[in-house]
């Protein structure tokens, strides 16, 4: 997970794709709690990361999905406050 995270910025837009089913995968299942931080670590990452390639990925349709997982996050974990998404704003 943490070269996943490193490599967000330099993904092109299919390993965008690809990197989102898996997440929604993760978000459906029972995981260890280590495991979902670095699945929100990671959505904070593409919310903060706004290149053009990340910005026209989250542009199709997909904020819905990192609005909903961040925002529903907020109430299930405090951690999750630190994952204020910039390009909403």
């Amino acid at each position: 997970m943490d070269i996943i995270l490193a490599l967000v910025p330099y993904l092109d837009e299919q390993r965008l794709e690809l990197l989102e089913n898996k997440l929604k995968q993760l978000f459906s299942m029972n995981i260890k709690r280590s495991v979902m931080k670095k699945s929100y670590r990671i959505l904070e990452e593409l919310c903060s990361r706004p290149t053009l390639t990340i910005q026209k990925f989250i542009n199709e349709n997909r904020s819905n999905f990192l609005l909903e997982h961040l925002l529903g996050s907020l109430t299930n974990s405090q951690s999750a406050l630190k994952g204020v998404c910039s390009f909403f704003y």
